[in-house]
């Protein structure tokens, strides 16, 4: 009887300490769910911060945030001298996601708005700068 009793304990025990085993294993499993959307989030591409009107003498900037350490590309052109001049560089985002892009506006640019894409990461987005006459 001693050892019945004895032998009914432990096994609760044991079936306890499985069952919070379980709980954590859960809860580890919520926890990389989280983390999977935080990720989702940051792959998203925007501009964050921007100085895209200027005037002939100034420079421009435009701040994306992105992928961490991925390579994105910006493609614009301008007229200068009535010849349309293309123009592409290329950032390699921080760990923050974070990559500038930045100009120079000369006195023989011609003013007008013109259109830059941006692309990197799997994404694509399409904004406009403008030069003030």
């Amino acid at each position: 009887m001693k050892y019945r009793l004895l032998y009914i304990l432990l096994l609760s025990i044991f079936i306890s300490g499985c069952s919070s085993k379980i709980d954590f294993t859960s809860r580890l499993t919520k926890l990389s769910t989280i983390q999977t959307q935080s990720q989702t989030i940051v792959d998203d591409l925007k501009i964050i911060n921007s100085k895209a009107i200027v005037n002939h003498g100034e420079s421009g900037f435009i701040t994306i945030q992105g992928r961490p350490e991925t390579k994105y590309k910006i493609t614009t052109s301008f007229k200068k001298r009535n010849k349309v001049i293309s123009v592409n560089q290329w950032r390699i985002t921080g760990i923050n996601g974070q990559a500038t892009f930045n100009w120079f506006v000369d006195s023989e640019t011609i003013s007008g708005t013109y259109s830059a894409i941006i692309s990197g990461g799997g994404k694509r987005l399409t904004t406009y700068h403008t030069v003030n006459p």
